[in-house]
């Protein structure tokens, strides 16, 4: 249900949308009416597995709270540095299989296509249903269901 705020202006109305998660490495924040959460991750490296966990298991536990059926998940990595020393990625999946598993739809959104790349051989190996894009606004459209999965997205 929206908020509405009164201004000189007229009625405003303001978004219900819910932050779960802040700290130095992500920020995850729901919005009820639509169902989708969004996941970003900040330009702060993560430099050691104790931080990775430290950012990340609280996120597992907001979900878990709000539940995942039905809703979607959009994850934009497009700010974090890039990592992916082998030992980095074997602690990240299990993490990245808690926070994604049961969402009606999963996208990551990437500024690279050597991020893209790593994503989908990350997921493949892990044989998760996320798709990967370089836009915001097809990863959006993949997650309302305005977007064919099984065809690549337009080059842009």
């Amino acid at each position: 249900m929206l908020k509405r705020l009164r201004s000189a202006g007229g009625l405003l109305y303001k978004s219900p949308v819910q932050e779960l998660v802040r700290n130095a490495h992500v920020r995850v924040k729901f919005d009820p009416q639509t169902g989708l959460v969004r996941m970003v991750r900040t330009s702060t490296p993560i430099d050691t597995n104790e931080q990775l966990f430290e950012s990340h298991v609280p996120i597992v536990t907001a979900l878990d709270l709000i539940g995942r059926e039905g809703k979607t998940l959009l994850i934009d990595t497009r700010l974090a540095p890039p990592r992916n020393d082998p030992e980095f990625e074997a602690a990240l999946r299990p993490l990245r299989v808690r926070i994604a598993r049961g969402f009606l739809r999963v996208a990551v959104v990437t500024r690279t296509a050597t991020g893209q790349l790593q994503v989908q051989r990350q997921t493949r190996e892990s044989g998760d249903d996320i798709r990967v894009f370089m836009s915001e606004e097809d990863a959006i459209a993949y997650l309302k269901g305005r977007l064919d999965s099984r065809r690549p997205p337009p080059s842009r």
